[in-house]
């Protein structure tokens, strides 16, 4: 099972280094606002689309660090 607490350290932390980029910012804090209540999700199925949210948040990200 996904630990949220965890994935939300993380994105505090990346948030923090792309702190110059309102771009990326953003993008987390959206995502951060989406799992902030949460402390485990509801079932499986809650889990993978969370996961989701989280993978294409970070594809995105990459995909903004890159240029593209």
């Amino acid at each position: 099972m996904i630990d949220l607490i965890e994935v939300r350290r993380q994105l505090v932390a990346m948030r923090s280094q792309h702190s110059h980029n309102r771009n990326v910012t953003s993008l987390i804090n959206k995502l951060l606002g989406k799992l902030a209540y949460l402390h485990h999700p509801r079932d499986r199925r809650h889990e993978e689309r969370l996961m989701t949210a989280i993978s294409a948040t970070l594809q995105t990200i990459e995909h903004i660090d890159r240029g593209e």
